[in-house]
């Protein structure tokens, strides 16, 4: 294919692209006038998507937590530090604190994402438990005639364990590791928070005197 009937096809594709955005926008305005609730495809934070794109595009999460919480301690004593020294010192922690919190925010998002997915197995699983459940209760009333209690939600819990205890162990596992990853990110962004607030006034103290 020559150059001008590769950018011909690449302009079709465009025009194409965009005549389809504009039919999904004109179905969602249908659907919104109608009164229709928005397809999951359509949420969107509108005029803040780019800071949304922003916030979560970022850095590799070892180098900054590597980072972050190497900057807690210094090599001597702060105090015995040069005005120089502590406002390099204070550009590092801002930035390190700025750093720790998007840290944070993304691995909230990714334990929210990991909930969603959490979900979707778990709620399989619950099905074929509650059938189990329900199996064995048509038969106890067919022997006995009794119904029996009502199926509660530890029965389904319980038959999830025993049924599937590889998959209902990972569960727990994943949810409880990314629970407790946010809570340490958490507390390392606010002792980031905390240093960056030192070093300010330290710097504050260094230029009056």
């Amino acid at each position: 294919m020559d150059e001008r009937s590769s950018m011909g096809a690449e302009q079709n594709k465009l025009a194409d692209q965009v005549e389809d955005d504009a039919a999904d926008k004109e179905r969602a305005k249908r659907r919104a006038q109608a009164g229709a609730p928005k397809r999951a495809s359509e949420l969107s934070m509108g005029t803040h998507a780019r800071i949304v794109d922003h916030l979560f595009a970022t850095k590799d999460p070892m180098e900054v937590y590597t980072r972050v919480k190497g900057g807690l301690t210094f090599g001597g004593r702060a105090s015995s530090m040069g005005y120089a020294a502590l406002a390099d010192a204070l550009d590092e922690a801002e930035t390190n604190a700025h750093d720790a919190f998007e840290l944070m925010v993304n691995a909230k998002m990714v334990a929210d994402s990991l909930e969603l997915d959490a979900k979707v197995i778990e709620s399989s699983l619950r099905e074929q438990a509650l059938a189990d459940l329900m199996e064995q209760k048509a038969a106890n009333k067919a022997a006995t005639g009794s119904t029996g209690k009502a199926i509660a939600n530890d029965d389904v819990v319980a038959v999830m364990a025993k049924k599937f205890p590889d998959e209902f162990r990972a569960l727990e596992l994943n949810r409880g590791r990314a629970r407790r990853t946010v809570q340490a990110l958490e507390d390392l962004a606010e002792r980031a928070r905390e240093r960056a607030k030192d070093l300010r006034a330290l710097v504050g103290k260094a230029r009056d005197a």
